[in-house]
């Protein structure tokens, strides 16, 4: 496979901001912490399979368009307030798998939500967290 040029790189990336390092390698942690595949990351920032390949690796800088960025950051917030509410990655476990029965989002999980909501609902589901005491009050 030939390399690509400089000039084909920065094509293929017009219109799409580097992620800082930083919030790439959160990412990739919030992934392993919710047994999150490869696929299921690429579905929660909408990527394409294409665009996923070879981006789990250390040194891969990555590049994502403006929705894309901006459901990265919801989504670390995301993890960051279910880490807030619960110390036990199996109550945040079921949490993201398991169907609602209140709130926002009643008869999805929260998982599936995530990947089908615009940046808005995530946005909602954030202050839903936020407002939360503890993980066991949004099952």
């Amino acid at each position: 496979m030939m390399a690509m040029s400089a000039a084909e790189k920065q094509r293929l990336n017009e219109g799409m901001k580097r992620v800082p390092a930083a919030s790439w390698n959160g990412f990739r942690m919030l992934c392993h912490d919710w047994r999150l595949d490869r696929e299921d990351g690429g579905a929660l920032l909408r990527l394409g399979k294409l665009h996923m390949m070879g981006s789990w690796s250390l040194d891969h800088e990555m590049f994502l368009n403006q929705d894309q960025m901006q459901r990265l950051g919801y989504l670390l917030a995301v993890d960051y307030e279910l880490r807030r509410l619960s110390a036990d990655p199996l109550v945040i476990m079921r949490w993201l798998h398991l169907p609602r029965r209140t709130g926002r989002f009643v008869g999805k999980t929260p998982f599936s939500a995530m990947c089908r909501a615009d940046t808005q609902d995530l946005g909602l589901m954030i202050l839903e967290l936020m407002d939360a005491r503890n993980l066991l009050d949004l099952f």
